[in-house]
């Protein structure tokens, strides 16, 4: 998205041919919409999002200044997703972060025709991450990484397994990424 969106600018979110091809349009820049994290009396930028490859699968989004995506709004299902809670500026002990990386962007992906989700996030430094998946009751049902990783963009597969190894039935899970300094979470439909 452009830094001052403008109604019918379109943009392309994310792209690897044939896995995700994301694309949005801007429908409003003065839309209203409350969250429990946050609201926009006139000041959110709504969008049309969707894919090419999944079709029909399209979404409004409502994005607040200073916090990013607090509305979801399925256009198939018509299901809301909302933005609970929102952290922003240092965790005790650590440093700094700069406005420009207050906030960790994980992006998940699930491809129908494959049988793993892939997980993408960047890290502005090296450090130690967690990367831990959630089902929609809160339940951890598993830890993907644990341990040090370099900065920059980092990518993740999960075969859809539990900690177990057993296959995760069809529903809505959270992936949460955690580094010493930022946490950024991304919702995942796993379909079977």
């Amino acid at each position: 998205m452009l830094d001052e969106p403008e109604e019918e600018d379109e943009y392309r979110q994310e792209f690897l041919l044939g896995d995700a091809e994301d694309l949005a349009e801007v429908l409003s820049s003065e839309a209203t919409e409350t969250a429990p994290a946050g609201s926009c009396n006139g000041s959110c930028v709504q969008t049309l999002e969707y894919t090419p490859i999944e079709p029909g699968h399209e979404a409004h989004k409502f994005y607040a200044p200073g916090i990013g995506s607090i509305v979801e709004i399925s256009l198939e299902t018509g299901v809301r997703t909302e933005l609970i809670s929102f952290t922003s500026g240092r965790a005790s002990g650590e440093s700094r972060v700069s406005s420009a990386l207050a906030g960790l962007r994980v992006l998940a992906r699930t491809a129908p025709s494959r049988f793993e989700s892939t997980i993408r996030f960047s890290l502005p430094g090296a450090g130690e991450v967690k990367v831990e998946v959630f089902d929609a009751s809160g339940r951890r049902v598993r830890e993907l990484f644990d341990g040090p990783l370099g900065s920059g963009d980092q990518s993740l597969a999960w075969d859809r397994r539990d900690d177990g190894s057993n296959a995760v039935p069809s529903g809505i899970y959270f992936v949460r990424v955690a580094s010493s300094a930022l946490v950024g979470t991304a919702k995942l439909v796993v379909t079977r």
